[in-house]
């Protein structure tokens, strides 16, 4: 299939068009592919956070397609992961007329393992927890829920009465001075 290799975010280190974007707890990914001719978004994706979603272009695919000749071949697999094969495919504009989008969903968002579908199943079974406290729960107190009632606020306690403040009284002297007056 059209595989490849050096899936890495930055690319192959070299020029073969294949991009790969990595979706992380404090920078969860979405993918954006946009015809700049019209503005019009053609394709999107939201990464799982823990996954990568890898993009190659092969030009001139689809020689009797005007307006989409080029096709792009993507897929999404587990982070990290440098080799493997592009399953889905999707007509696309000439270089000159596409835009690839990245944009950040809103952070941190917890990893979520794979489920059993066309796209993870290209990836293999999730590995096996490194250590038994990995699949052992945590003890932790509950969230409070958010949309539930609260209890009214209970009103003030009234303030003591003030106290009534001290008189002025004069300034003292030091033994041994004496004050002079200011006019």
């Amino acid at each position: 299939m059209w595989g490849g290799g050096a899936y890495r975010p930055g690319g192959s280190g070299y020029s073969d068009d294949t991009y790969t974007y990595v979706s992380e707890a404090w920078a969860p990914t979405n993918v954006s592919l946009v015809d700049t001719r019209t503005g019009q978004t053609l394709w999107s994706v939201e990464i799982p956070v823990g996954q990568q979603c890898v993009i190659r272009f092969h030009r001139g695919a689809e020689p009797d397609n005007e307006v989409l000749p080029d096709t792009m071949r993507w897929q999404l697999m587990t982070a990290g992961r440098e080799t493997g094969d592009l399953f889905s495919i999707a007509p696309v504009p000439p270089a000159s007329a596409r835009r690839v989008d990245v944009a950040l969903r809103r952070s941190p968002e917890m990893p979520t393992r794979p489920q059993p579908g066309p796209l993870a199943a290209a990836d293999g079974p999730p590995p096996p927890p490194a250590s038994r406290r990995e699949i052992e729960p945590t003890p932790m107190s509950p969230a409070p829920d958010p949309l539930a009632p609260r209890a009214p606020r209970p009103a003030p306690a009234a303030a003591p009465p003030a106290e009534p403040a001290p008189a002025p009284q004069a300034p003292v002297v030091p033994p041994g001075r004496r004050k002079i007056p200011v006019p």
